[in-house]
């Protein structure tokens, strides 16, 4: 390992009063993280890298997750520092890092192609607590500055090294979908802060109990887009070779999905119709993403799929066909209940 890496983590023990389990780092983001040892407790410490932006975000992303934490079970909590942070800022070698630390979820990752743990159960349960988070957050937003900073428009999509590189016809679509996403309409009930990154790799189950994690992409946006989002990852795990199934999947997944949802949440089934209109912008992040993925490595694995999927944007090929009108009627069945 590193000396700079063996170093943060031996501050990042002080810090937290633990010690290393494993040198391996976890998952596949750009953060730095360990599960470490705290009185005979495993938690997960994460280091950042400490840019103004970063720590503005760290700071509302902490906040938030202590207070939702308070409420809705599932989630798991941030963990203070000895010296009763959320956070640390350190230096190391000539540089800044930021740590912070989270108890770790109990138990595993689904196997989504065990059809005993990936089945419409698991989605309506996955639904009641994405329900509960958003009407949390509903009472959580109110007189607060940070819903004017962290909005979906400064997501990570939005920054120069994502754009587009003269390619005028990509230009004039992700404009497009921005205005049309720009017109949308903003309220209490509709808007505010969404976990923005919900997927299997984010969430481990125990039995019966679900624990959601990995919420440094959360940020103010419509609720809608979040279970829109779900969804979108959810179809790709695993893949759907035919447009049929994932059809068949998709719809699947939405109705117990919502049905979970409703059960905490209330939702104007209105918002419905913007189901293409927030698959196309994910769509398009998604391609600005792998762009930026494959300019940074050089690699030409990448290609292939980006070409594919420019075409799908050009030619506004559908993600899925659904029937909004039967999950409408279907949604109104369990509201009535």
């Amino acid at each position: 390992m590193d000396k700079k890496i063996i170093d943060m983590i031996k501050k990042a023990e002080f810090l937290y009063d633990s010690s290393l389990i494993s040198e391996n780092m976890l998952g596949n983001s750009e953060n730095m993280i360990f599960e470490m040892n705290k009185n005979e407790v495993p938690i997960i410490i994460r280091i950042s890298k400490n840019t103004d932006a970063n720590k503005a975000h760290t700071d509302f992303e902490l906040k938030w997750l202590s207070n939702l934490s308070k409420e809705v079970s599932q989630v798991v909590k941030p963990l203070h520092s000895i010296n009763s942070n959320l956070y640390e800022d350190i230096e190391c070698h000539g540089s800044t890092y930021i740590i912070s630390a989270f108890e770790k979820a109990k138990g595993k990752l689904v196997d989504p192609r065990n059809s005993k743990e990936w089945h419409e159960g698991l989605f309506e349960n996955l639904g009641q607590i994405m329900g509960r988070i958003h009407n949390h957050a509903k009472e959580y937003q109110d007189h607060r500055s940070d819903q004017y900073i962290f909005t979906w428009e400064n997501d990570i999509f939005f920054r120069p090294e994502y754009d587009f590189i003269e390619d005028d016809a990509l230009d004039l679509v992700w404009y497009d979908t921005l205005n049309k996403l720009g017109n949308l309409p903003i309220s209490k009930e509709s808007y505010g802060i969404i976990h923005n990154d919900l997927h299997h790799l984010n969430f481990f189950v125990d039995g019966e109990n679900i624990k959601i994690f990995d919420f440094d992409g959360c940020r103010y946006g419509w609720y809608f887009y979040d279970l829109v989002l779900t969804m979108y990852h959810m179809i790709f795990t695993p893949p759907h070779k035919e447009q049929d199934h994932l059809n068949t999947f998709a719809e699947k997944f939405m109705v117990a999905f919502l049905k979970g949802y409703i059960q905490h949440k209330s939702l104007d089934v209105t918002w419905l119709d913007t189901l293409d209109l927030f698959l196309k912008y994910r769509r398009l992040c998604s391609y600005r993403f792998v762009m930026h993925l494959s300019r940074k490595s050089g690699c030409d694995k990448y290609r292939p799929y980006c070409k594919w999927l420019r075409n799908e944007i050009i030619k506004d090929q559908a993600f899925v066909s659904l029937d909004i009108n039967k999950i409408k009627r279907l949604l109104k069945l369990e509201a009535d209940k």
